[in-house]
């Protein structure tokens, strides 16, 4: 939107990481912490007023990278496809909005 591109979606995914080697039982701890807080009534109304989905991956790191990748990649294919990429020649007309 901050281009002038109306109702354009595109996830910002972010992450909270720790230490390698940090302990089960403090992960599980913050994996708590952050279930409980994801499932918070003011919280999830801040998501619903930002048009955000709610998304958390809990303890699965191995598959958040896979996520990332996934995304990137079906963000990507929407710019290219919308001929938003720099420097890229497209046939395609993208029309804004007044």
């Amino acid at each position: 939107m901050e281009l002038g591109y109306r109702d354009l979606v595109v996830t910002a995914p972010w992450a909270i990481v720790g230490p390698a080697g940090l302990p089960a039982p403090v992960q599980r701890q913050i994996h708590a912490a952050f279930s409980e807080a994801m499932n918070d009534a003011r919280f999830q109304e801040t998501l619903a007023w930002q048009d955000l989905p709610p998304a958390y991956a809990g303890i699965k790191e191995k598959e958040y990278g896979s996520i990332l990748l996934a995304t990137a990649d079906r963000e990507e294919a929407l710019m290219r496809r919308l001929c938003l990429q720099r420097n890229q020649a497209c046939e395609a007309r993208v029309y804004m909005y007044p």
